[in-house]
């Protein structure tokens, strides 16, 4: 008897014990069945995953807005910070999201590893002015980072890292690329900290840091940003194939929910002020700034421009997969694309649904600078403001000896290449000018020496014009003579010296 009655005991122990752990749940489950019979609170049917961070320019995926129109088909949004972007392609892989942001960049460069589990299925933004590289006072342009014993920071393996890195393709920085893993850092605070104690000469900021280098620490400057160095951080929208495939309309109602927040805050400018505000926690005026540093990519900017079908021309997202990739190999980050060929990591059929669908999207207001896409023209400038901007050096593209036959001011084909293989990179700085100079070796007769360094100086630009299609109102000629001449180095003979004096060089310039 003493034996049931102990059992007992110990059942109705655990039964309270039990009755207690679980009562949280019960009155949970009370409030929520209330809430349901009592109010407009939805009974959701489907949670979607959605993996990102932090970044502005997110900001829609994670809005009251766009859950609101996901709401009466009773699908929940869960936005979940995972700051690793290989952790963001592992769990499209793995269906522990269904979508994914990242930079175009990243999903390069980590893809491969989980077997492409997605594709690109629209453009979110640009970072237009957002990300930027400030240097202290002693750095006047991105060529100075190229300096001996040069220190910097930036956040490791984020879209700053590649930033940077774009810029030492770009400019052949190769005394700066073997420090990059040096310089890497664990957050933006560290960056911005690093800085502003003059621990290091340069740092890869975003907003709001960028603004508060250049109020805070003295001579603090931008050296060059994402508003002049464009197409280079793209962020991109990932859905995975076994949604694409098994649930196109799930893909369709995410797409459709997201472009109609978007067009919505565009067309209310201080409404998508105020939603940034909330998003970052920053006062309004700094969320101002903070957007102004974001192209966003509109439903019609995404069909007609950046995924179009329209063009017999590569869509410019294809071309930059082409750029992008080009840096990765630069640095040995990239990997191989499925069956070489682009195409296969985008996906353009649910743009072109929505397009044909009656579920309008409004139409995004062209009064929003971030959403523009002019053809960049160039003004012809006068002698005096081509002087001035001589001035004004951002970076040197290329800086090579150049063979010319004796007398000569035909192109070598060697030469040549290297022009066309650098054209390419000019389409990523449209708000800089061109400046082409030439140098000769010198001889006894200067003056003729100032007009073959002309004379080649103006060759280089024609051929930018005629075989690169680059508009001459953006190209000015220098002839530099025998000016500015090489350092002779010690056993250096005549002739190596004169061949290494012999030499061109084409320059970015502007504000």
């Amino acid at each position: 008897m003493k034996k049931w009655t102990s059992i007992l005991i110990i059942l109705c122990t655990l039964g309270m014990i039990a009755w207690g752990l679980f009562r949280p749940t019960r009155e949970a489950s009370k409030l929520n069945h209330l809430l349901s019979i009592t109010s407009e609170a939805i009974d959701y049917d489907r949670t979607i995953n959605i993996w990102g961070d932090d970044w502005l320019g997110y900001m829609v995926f994670r809005s009251a807005k766009f859950q609101r129109l996901l709401d009466p088909h009773k699908i929940k949004v869960n936005f979940e910070i995972v700051a690793d972007f290989s952790k963001r392609i592992q769990g499209l892989h793995s269906g522990e999201c269904e979508f994914a942001v990242a930079t175009l960049d990243s999903y390069l460069a980590n893809a491969n590893d989980s077997h492409w589990p997605a594709a690109i299925i629209f453009v979110v933004d640009e970072s237009y002015g957002g990300d930027a590289i400030v240097g202290l006072s002693h750095l006047s342009n991105i060529d100075d980072l190229n300096k001996p014993e040069i220190k910097g920071s930036f956040v490791g393996f984020s879209p700053s890292e590649f930033f940077l890195r774009s810029e030492v393709s770009h400019f052949k920085l190769e005394n700066l690329r073997p420090q990059l893993e040096r310089f890497r850092s664990n957050d933006i605070k560290e960056s911005y900290q690093a800085l502003a104690k003059g621990k290091v000469d340069f740092a890869v900021l975003w907003e709001p840091q960028v603004t508060q280098a250049l109020k805070k620490i003295q001579g603090a400057k931008v050296l060059i940003d994402t508003r002049h160095a464009q197409g280079l951080i793209i962020d991109i929208a990932l859905a995975s194939r076994k949604v694409i495939s098994d649930e196109p309309k799930l893909a369709e109602l995410i797409t459709h929910a997201y472009f109609k927040a978007l067009h919505e805050y565009l067309n209310n400018p201080n409404d998508f002020i105020d939603a940034a505000a909330r998003d970052s926690g920053e006062k309004t005026s700094q969320a101002q700034i903070m957007t102004n540093g974001i192209k966003f990519a509109t439903f019609e900017e995404n069909h007609t421009y950046w995924l179009s079908s329209a063009s017999q021309s590569d869509p410019p997202i294809i071309q930059s997969i082409a750029h992008i990739k080009s840096i990765l190999d630069d640095h040995e980050l990239s990997s191989p694309i499925p069956r070489n060929d682009p195409y296969a990591l985008i996906y353009r059929g649910i743009l072109d649904r929505l397009q044909n669908s009656p579920h309008t999207i409004p139409p995004a207001s062209t009064s929003v600078p971030a959403i523009k896409r002019l053809k960049k023209f160039y003004d012809p400038l006068s002698e005096e403001a081509w002087k001035q901007l001589s001035q004004k050096v951002r970076g040197t593209l290329i800086d090579q000896p150049i063979t010319f036959r004796p007398g000569s001011t035909a192109i070598p084909e060697d030469f040549q290449i290297l022009i066309q293989e650098a054209t390419p990179i000019l389409n990523h700085y449209p708000d800089y000018r061109i400046i082409v100079e030439a140098h000769v070796s010198p001889s006894d007769q200067p003056d003729l020496d100032q007009q073959l360094s002309e004379q080649r100086a103006q060759a280089v630009k024609n051929y930018l014009i005629e075989a690169c299609q680059i508009s001459q109102n953006r190209i000015y000629a220098y002839g530099k003579g025998s000016s500015e001449l090489p350092q002779r180095l010690e056993g250096e003979s005549i002739r190596a010296y004169n061949k290494k004096a012999r030499r061109a060089k084409i320059l970015l310039v502007g504000d």
